[in-house]
């Protein structure tokens, strides 16, 4: 005799339905559910009444709708689907610890109105949230956690850690408040000089402290331009200078991993959403050891799963971009093709990069299916890479590259 599923019934703290607006984060139901009580909040509730509504009671629909749209809209909405989409997650984690799903629940919550209803649809859908009322999940999203990693969560594999030079940094650039175009000049000016105090510290054979010095550096200037108007570009310069001369910096001379290095610096570059970096890398991978380019190769493609697991979809495709350029400068050849089957349309400037390297060393075929998969893809720039086809089936190879 099959065993009969418990009957599953909801407890309402408060009902509803109230014409006042009720805060999401506070308590509004409990569920007994086979393995726990699940106490959920009105965000919570308004979550499981949008998936019953538009998704047939799965949240994992709603997911998949919140990733679609994330690549859309202002980066305030960005950020705000990224919230929610963050808070989703929290909550099927949580009934599934209760033995619960979204499915359980759903056909319980017939009889709320459409007052709700529609409450629920316009802070789940369009994104109107009030700060002071944001989950745990919200605030301590993973977005929020993967970019404060990539500034600051390595440090303590340097031998010299660059937390002891970023107080002094942060007074100097004084990061967190609102500044205008005209101030970015005076802010460019002062990461110049800290610049150039790392530049002295190598020149005198001091690479960890300049390394130290220089990584936090970078770590303060990426919080001044959250907040800084740097439209001009001088903040940016300077950035750009910081990080070339860190590159520059020899990290086999001090007692820092050589893997240690080049998580931290691939982690860093991953989250690094001002597009400030790319000039200063091109190249970097030339001139590092085919031992050191494969287990960037290796190091990748796990950050890749991982942030596609974790719903980090715009990280995962610069953590592809990256590889993209590490495999490239360093001819790893063997991965060329998978790798551009994997780029997005608009990393069209890695398929060149790849055509390139694949033509330079005579491998037309290789350099003409990388081509050809960018093409049959479609995007802005199917016409460029058509012309580049067509360079490569003369004899010419690859004219341009990022």
């Amino acid at each position: 005799m099959m065993k009969q599923k418990p009957r599953i019934r909801i407890e309402w703290l408060n009902r509803p339905g109230s014409k006042r607006m009720p805060t999401g984060y506070h308590e509004v139901m409990r569920v007994d559910g086979p393995h726990g009580c699940f106490h959920g909040s009105y965000w919570d509730l308004w979550f499981l009444l949008v998936a019953a509504d538009d998704y047939r009671g799965k949240l994992g629909a709603l997911a998949g709708h919140l990733r679609d749209r994330r690549h859309s809209g202002r980066l305030g909405e960005l950020e705000g689907k990224g919230r929610k989409l963050a808070h989703l997650r929290d909550l099927q984690r949580r009934l599934a610890a209760a033995g619960l799903c979204s499915g359980d629940i759903g056909p319980l919550l017939g009889s709320i109105g459409r007052t709700e209803r529609s409450r629920a649809r316009s802070r789940v859908l369009l994104h109107k949230e009030r700060i002071y009322e944001r989950s745990i999940a919200m605030v301590s999203s993973l977005t929020g956690m993967g970019k404060a990693r990539a500034r600051r969560g390595l440090w303590h594999e340097f031998p010299v850690s660059p937390r002891e030079y970023e107080p002094e940094i942060i007074q100097a650039l004084k990061p967190g408040r609102l500044y205008s175009k005209d101030d970015s000049f005076d802010k460019s000016g002062a990461i110049d000089r800290w610049t150039e105090r790392g530049k002295s510290l190598k020149r005198r054979g001091e690479t960890a402290n300049a390394m130290a010095l220089l990584r936090a550096l970078l770590a303060v200037s990426l919080d001044l331009l959250d907040t800084a108007d740097d439209s001009c570009g001088m903040i940016g310069v300077s950035f750009g200078h910081a990080l070339e001369l860190y590159l520059r910096c020899p990290f086999a001379k001090t007692a820092i991993e050589e893997e240690a290095f080049l998580g931290d610096l691939l982690e860093f570059l991953i989250w690094e959403d001002y597009g400030l970096t790319d000039r200063a890398i091109e190249g970097y991978w030339r001139k590092r050891h085919r031992r050191q380019a494969e287990f960037c190769d290796r190091w990748l493609r796990r950050r890749i799963r991982h942030l596609r697991g974790w719903d980090l979809d715009d990280q995962a495709e610069e953590a592809m971009a990256l590889l993209a350029r590490v495999v490239a400068e360093k001819r790893l050849f063997e991965g060329f093709e998978e790798i551009a089957r994997k780029l997005k349309p608009g990393h069209w400037q890695f398929l060149l990069l790849l055509a390139k390297e694949a033509a330079d060393r005579g491998r037309q075929s290789l350099a003409l299916t990388i081509l050809e998969i960018g093409i049959d893809r479609g995007g802005p720039a199917k016409e460029i890479l058509a012309e580049e086809r067509r360079n490569v089936q003369r004899g010419r190879g690859v004219s341009r590259s990022r």
